[in-house]
Parts: structure tokens; C-alpha cells; sequence
């Protein structure tokens, strides 16, 4: 958490807040990426995008496939935020 990077760093806030830029730019960044190419996936106005993509999430829900559309959201809510940040290096 930033919190624990400015108590690791107390004189030095840049080098605190540049530890917490780089732990938490490269999920946020696929997280965005990610929600964007759901939204897209989500709201295809063409018929026939629609069409396609109906029958993926049929076939993945009946062939007992990803169900997340590829979202592993493992990765997001089973990531320990503290534990990063006390490993982080300053």
C-alpha cells in the first residue's frame, strides 16, 4: 500500500511513491486493458458480432470452458497487496 511505502521511506516520499508506481501500474494497466476488451466484447453491435459471440460463451459454458471470458480473476482477488508491498524493493 502506499501507507506502507511512506513508512519505509518517511524521508524520502519519491522514492515512496515511485515503489508504489511500480508495483501497482503493470495490474492496474491490465486491468484496464482487460475491462476495456470486455466492454468491447460485451457491447458488439453487429449482429452477426453478437451472433459469435453468444455461441463462444455457449459452447465454453457447456464445454465447461473459462466462464471469465478469460479474465483470470484469481490474479486480482487473490493478490496480497501487503505482502507485495513489504517485499518491494526501495
Amino acid at each position: 500500500t502506499l501507507a506502507a511505502m511512506i513508512d519505509r521511506s518517511p524521508d524520502d516520499i519519491d522514492v515512496a511513491l515511485a515503489t508504489y508506481e511500480r508495483l501497482r501500474v503493470p495490474r492496474a494497466s491490465r486491468a484496464v486493458l482487460e475491462s476495456r476488451a470486455r466492454g468491447e466484447e460485451m457491447h458488439v453491435t453487429s449482429k452477426l458480432g453478437q451472433l459469435k459471440r453468444n455461441l463462444m460463451m455457449t459452447m465454453k459454458r457447456r464445454l465447461g470452458g473459462d466462464k471469465t471470458g478469460g479474465v483470470r480473476l484469481g490474479d486480482y482477488y487473490e493478490y496480497d497487496v501487503a505482502a507485495a508491498s513489504a517485499a518491494a524493493k526501495l
